[in-house]
């Protein structure tokens, strides 16, 4: 499900938005029949969404913008009680690999500026959080999943097409970015 709502009037356009998915994983999905007894179940359900704010009046400008992205995955136990093939307790205390996962991750981008005359002055501020720990614990709050879709890596990398851990992507003419060890 999406959802989009915009206003105008004069310098000022604003909006904000959001999609809601769910899905279920299964065994079936397994590539081969040796695996799927230790194939957890997994329903999925995830919430991503936008919010901003701009203003131009041809001389001063303002951009901000708040994204968030929550993703929560419930497990049940597999057939042979492992998961995806591993003990499904993890050593040293660490909890069962079947408790539901949380995944919050926020991104904030603000600019401001102005024009004058040929000349564009211009002040962005960014922020892309990276993990969070508490007291030297990481939590999963803020993880690092800030996939292409999920970043601003044209922002930071205004010339990714001459990286080569970047390409074009040929049907949409975007770059993406290869999740690849240089």
């Amino acid at each position: 499900m999406l959802a989009f709502v915009r206003y105008t009037a004069g310098p000022v356009d604003m909006g904000a938005g959001g999609f809601y998915l769910g899905f279920n994983e299964g065994p079936e999905g397994a590539r081969s029949a040796a695996m799927r007894g230790s194939t957890p179940p997994a329903v999925t359900t995830a919430t991503e969404g936008w919010i901003y704010l701009k203003y131009c009046d041809g001389m001063f400008f303002f951009n901000g913008e708040a994204d968030w992205y929550y993703r929560y995955t419930r497990y049940q136990a597999s057939q042979d009680g492992t998961f995806f093939g591993t003990s499904a307790v993890t050593p040293g205390g660490g909890g069962s690999l079947f408790a539901p996962t949380f995944i919050e991750s926020w991104r904030y981008m603000t600019e401001l500026g102005l024009f004058s005359g040929p000349w564009k002055l211009s002040l962005l501020l960014s922020h892309i959080p990276g993990p969070d720990r508490r007291h030297g614990i990481r939590i999963q709050r803020q993880p690092f999943v800030q996939e292409p879709d999920k970043s601003a890596y044209g922002v930071f990398y205004p010339t990714v097409s001459s990286w080569p851990k970047y390409t074009a992507d040929p049907v949409f003419g975007i770059e993406l970015f290869l999740d690849a060890k240089l």
